[in-house]
C-alpha cells in the first residue's frame, strides 16, 4: 500500500493493515525516489480503485517496474492500456476486481512486456517532452 493519503482511510483498508501486518512491506509514503523505484520493481501486482484521475503516471511507473495492472474501466485507464489488454487489465465492477484479484494472486504474472513496451514507447519523458515541444514551439 504505497502511496500519500489525504484523506480518512476506509475501514476495509485499516483491518486489512492489522490483518496482514506481517505480510506488508510498505504501508504509506515512501520517502525517497530509489525506494520509490525499488518498491515498484518489487510489485507483483498494482491495482486502482480511484474514483478521480488525471493520467495515471503511479500506474504507468509500476507497470513499467513489472507489475501487473488491475485498473477500473473508467477514467483514464483505458487510454493508458492498449485495447487487446483491456480484457485482462481493466475490471467493470468489485465482484470483477475481487474475481480478476484473485487469478492474479494465484496466478501472478508481472506485465505482459508488450505491455511494458507499450509504457516505454507511447509515455516515457523523452517520447511526451517531444510531444510537448512540438505542440507549444
Amino acid at each position: 500500500m504505497a502511496g500519500e493519503n489525504f484523506r480518512r482511510e476506509p475501514e476495509e483498508f485499516e483491518e486489512a493493515r492489522t490483518r496482514l501486518a506481517d505480510r506488508i512491506v510498505q504501508w504509506g509514503f515512501v520517502k525517497s525516489a530509489s525506494a520509490y523505484r525499488s518498491l515498484l520493481c518489487q510489485a507483483d501486482l498494482v491495482i486502482s480503485t480511484a474514483d478521480h484521475e488525471f493520467f495515471g503516471i503511479s500506474i504507468l511507473e509500476a507497470i513499467a517496474g513489472g507489475a501487473f495492472p488491475l485498473l477500473p474501466n473508467r477514467l483514464s485507464y483505458p487510454e493508458l492500456i492498449p485495447a487487446e489488454l483491456h480484457p485482462a487489465c481493466l475490471y467493470e465492477d468489485e465482484d470483477d476486481l475481487y474475481e480478476k484479484a484473485a487469478h492474479r494472486l494465484q496466478h501472478p504474472r508481472a506485465a505482459p512486456p508488450s505491455l511494458q513496451t507499450h509504457v516505454r514507447e507511447h509515455f516515457d519523458w523523452p517520447v511526451v517532452a517531444a510531444q510537448y515541444d512540438q505542440l507549444v514551439f
